[in-house]
């Protein structure tokens, strides 16, 4: 191999590396701070998800009783407080 074969080998990489390394931080971006979430927004959220279910679900039945089954679980267990503690997860 001559010497232009082996600075390109090595050398093109990495450069590539180095212009991949800006873009390659943006995609994590810094922690955010905590949101709270208050009954309202609670209430604004799970309204929007069962008004978009009812519009575009295939069997209107189907999303009428899941609707009642996601306002029994509402007014049963009302805990998401923030979203850091991830009780987002929670059934």
């Amino acid at each position: 191999m001559n010497a232009v074969t082996i600075t390109a080998r090595f050398l093109l990489p990495a450069i590539g590396l180095c212009l991949a390394w800006p873009v390659a931080q943006a995609q994590n971006p810094p922690p955010q701070a905590d949101l709270a979430i208050d009954a309202a927004a609670r209430a604004e959220v799970i309204d929007g998800a069962l008004k978009a279910l009812n519009d575009g679900y295939v069997f209107p039945d189907v999303a009428a009783r899941m609707e009642q089954a996601i306002r029994a679980r509402q007014q049963r267990k009302d805990t998401i407080r923030s979203r850091a503690r991830g009780s987002w997860r929670r059934c």
